[in-house]
């Protein structure tokens, strides 16, 4: 019995270790982010460390980190350096323009920014394509395979509400919960990120 308990290999420690991971990655991603121009490859890198992760490849997760990081420097700010101003220029318009009429146009915006904003950097890291080709899968991907960014999404949704929740009523487990951060959240969207793209994947290479 005990035994299986301190075996490395048993599902507890796997999911420790998974665990461990991820606060490793959120780490990472932010200091991999706080020049700001380098947050698509930050975000590219976070997305092949957590694939590789996910499908059992190889390798420490500093090390893949870092490796994609470089790898996807060029192409990953190519794509930020057209993403960022649209979803700066959204984020504005909540701040700056309170205006009810603009409201509905304002939420349907959002709702598409929302379902697109994953896909540059996981297509990023699981494709060898040109930036434009990237962006327009980006935004093809997840109009035509709908239930599977729709759920992705919810899964954010879901996230950021437990986030308030807990600031709203046990503020003591946020920093816990924080320390995993975005990369929880892309851990768990990984599988269904899989199945979107998957028409589009090799025979050799099925998604999860």
């Amino acid at each position: 019995m005990f035994g299986r308990i301190f075996n490395p290999e048993a599902p507890l420690w796997q999911g420790v270790a998974r665990i461990g991971d991820l606060v490793v990655l959120n780490i990472l991603l932010i200091v991999a982010s706080l020049p700001l121009v380098t947050v698509g490859a930050a975000m590219t890198a976070l997305y092949d460390t957590l694939w590789r992760l996910h499908d059992g490849h190889g390798g420490g997760t500093t090390a893949l980190f870092l490796r994609s990081f470089r790898a996807n420097l060029r192409q990953a700010t190519a794509l930020w350096l057209i993403a960022a101003p649209l979803v700066l220029g959204l984020a504005a318009s909540w701040l700056l323009l309170p205006f009810s009429e603009l409201l509905l146009a304002k939420a349907l915006v959002s709702i598409v920014v929302a379902l697109v904003l994953p896909f540059p950097w996981f297509l990023q890291a699981r494709f060898a394509n040109p930036v434009r080709a990237t962006l327009r899968n980006a935004l093809l991907i997840p109009l035509v395979r709908l239930p599977y960014s729709l759920a992705a999404l919810g899964i954010a949704a879901g996230f950021a509400a437990l986030v308030v929740a807990v600031v709203n009523t046990l503020p003591a487990v946020l920093p816990p919960l924080l320390l995993g951060g975005w990369p929880m959240v892309a851990y768990a969207t990984m599988p269904i990120l899989n199945r979107a793209v998957s028409p589009w994947l090799p025979p050799s290479a099925p998604a999860a």
